[in-house]
């Protein structure tokens, strides 16, 4: 497991939300509601702590919904640049 797994898989630890809330740019978290690795709690917990973020949860899929469900992503993606134009 590297590092930034490590740190990214504890939404407590004082060094990820520093990591995480210092982000600035607009971001767009994609997650899967059923991830098994990585809870859906932490996308929200990401959402929350990155101001101005967009968080768009995949109820149906699991930790990779870019190669589950690329279209569905795709649109995502697209969504979220579109309204930054």
């Amino acid at each position: 497991m590297s590092a930034a797994t490590r740190t990214a898989s504890r939404p407590n630890s004082s060094t990820a939300t520093w990591r995480v809330g210092a982000l600035t740019q607009p971001a767009l978290i994609l997650w899967g509601g059923r991830d098994r690795l990585i809870p859906p709690a932490h996308a929200r917990r990401f959402a929350t702590d990155i101001k101005g973020s967009t968080l768009v949860m995949f109820d149906d899929l699991g930790h990779v919904p870019h190669a589950e469900d690329p279209q569905r992503t795709v649109a995502g993606v697209q969504q979220f640049l579109a309204a930054r134009r």
